[in-house]
C-alpha cells in the first residue's frame, strides 16, 4: 500500500493567486490535448490498449479493434479474450514471451497471429510498455498494428526464393557465383558433380582452381564496374572452349556464360558452365563420318547428290563434272538445273 508523509501545518495557505489560476489553465489544456491525442489515435488503424499485467485482461481497447478482428468491443473485455484468440500455434510461445518480457523489460515488441471473428488469420505487431508497482509489473499498455499484408508479402518472397533456389539446384549446368575478389560465394549441385567437390570445399576458395589461368574474374568484375564496361558475355561459344579442371585432375572442355549481379554484399559474377565433352565428341564423329562418306563417294564409281529441300541446292559427291563431260564446277548445283539436264524421254 502506498503511504504519504505529511508535514505539520504552520500557517493557513495563501489565497489563490494568479499563478494558481495559471496552473489550473495549463492542467486543463493538458487534459484537452490528451483527449485530442486519443481521438486522433482512434481515427487511425492502430489499436491502443491497456491491460492488467497479472491477469492479461483488457481495461481499455480502442474502437479500431472492432475493424481489426471483427469482434464487438465488449468481447475484448471478457476474461482471457486475448489468450483465447491468439492463434493456437502461437499461443504458448506468445504467453511465455509476454510473461518473461514483462518481468525483465520496461518495453518490448513481438509479432504473432490472432484469429478474427470470420476465422481469418491476422498478423499483429504488438508494441508494449510496462508500468510497475513496487517493482512488479502492474499495468501493460501498447499498440496493436496489423502487419498481415507485410507478412503475406514476406511469405510470397520466401516462396519465390525457395522456387528460385530449387530451379538453380536442378539446373543442368553448373552455376557458380564469384565475388569481386575472385572467391567462390555459391555453387549449385551440378557444380559439385561436375568438378568433383563438395560445396563446402569450394565456397571461399578462388575460382582459379576450377579454370586455372583462363578466366580472370577479378578483372572482369572491375571492368564491369566502370561506366565503359560492356555486358559480360559467353566464353567458349564459337571459339576454343574453356578447360575445366576437376578435383581428381581430370579436365574437360566447357562453355562458360558470365553475367553480373548486384547484391547486398557487392557485385558478384555468376558463371554458368556447361560440360561440352559429349557435344564435341559427337561433332568430331559426325565430321569423321562425313569425311568417310565423301571419300567413299569420290573413290567409288557412283555419283551421289545430297539435296537441301528448303533451298533446293544440290551438293554432288564424286567426279560429277568429269564423268559427265563438264568443266570443273559447271554441272548445275540446283534441282532445277539438274532436272534440265535429264534426257527428254526420262
Amino acid at each position: 500500500m502506498a503511504t504519504f508523509k505529511t508535514e505539520p501545518r504552520t500557517k493557513e495557505p495563501d489565497p489563490p493567486t494568479a499563478n494558481a489560476a495559471s496552473r489550473d489553465t495549463v492542467g486543463k489544456e493538458q487534459i484537452t490535448r490528451a483527449a485530442g491525442f486519443r481521438r486522433l489515435l482512434e481515427t487511425t488503424s492502430i489499436v491502443q490498449w491497456e491491460a492488467d499485467a497479472r491477469t492479461w485482461a483488457f481495461t481499455y481497447v480502442g474502437p479500431q479493434a472492432v475493424r481489426l478482428l471483427g469482434y464487438p468491443i465488449e468481447r475484448w473485455y471478457e476474461p482471457d479474450f486475448w489468450v483465447a484468440h491468439v492463434h493456437p500455434d502461437d499461443r504458448d510461445e506468445a504467453v511465455r514471451f509476454c510473461e518473461q518480457a514483462a518481468q525483465e523489460r520496461d518495453a518490448y515488441e513481438f509479432e504473432y497471429r490472432m484469429i478474427s471473428a470470420s476465422g481469418q488469420i491476422v498478423w499483429l505487431h504488438d508494441v508494449v510498455a510496462v508500468d510497475r508497482l513496487d517493482g512488479a509489473p502492474a499495468v501493460i499498455r501498447g499498440f496493436l498494428i496489423d502487419v498481415t499484408q507485410r507478412k503475406r508479402a514476406e511469405a510470397t518472397a520466401r516462396a519465390s526464393d525457395a522456387r528460385l533456389r530449387q530451379l538453380i539446384e536442378q539446373a543442368p549446368d553448373a552455376i557458380i557465383a564469384v565475388r569481386a575478389d575472385g572467391q567462390i560465394a555459391f555453387v549449385n549441385r551440378r557444380a559439385e558433380r561436375m568438378f568433383g567437390y563438395r560445396r563446402g570445399d569450394l565456397v571461399g576458395e578462388p575460382f582459379e582452381i576450377l579454370m586455372p589461368g583462363q578466366l580472370d574474374v577479378e578483372r572482369l568484375a572491375r571492368d564491369h564496374a566502370t561506366e565503359a564496361a560492356q555486358p559480360l558475355s559467353r566464353i567458349g561459344d564459337g571459339v576454343e572452349p574453356v578447360t575445366g579442371v576437376c578435383r581428381d585432375g581430370r579436365s574437360f572442355p566447357a562453355d562458360v556464360n558470365l553475367s553480373s549481379l548486384e547484391t547486398d554484399e557487392g557485385m558478384v559474377v555468376v558463371t554458368t558452365i556447361r560440360d561440352i565433352s559429349e557435344r564435341l565428341a559427337a561433332e568430331t564423329a559426325r565430321r569423321e563420318s562425313e569425311e568417310r562418306f565423301r571419300l567413299a563417294a569420290t573413290l567409288g564409281a557412283d555419283i551421289i547428290g545430297e539435296t537441301d529441300i528448303e533451298t533446293r541446292q544440290v551438293e554432288w559427291s564424286g567426279k560429277v563434272d568429269e564423268v559427265l563431260g563438264y568443266e570443273q564446277g559447271e554441272f548445275p548445283r540446283t534441282v532445277e538445273g539438274w532436272a534440265a539436264q535429264l534426257h527428254p524421254e526420262d
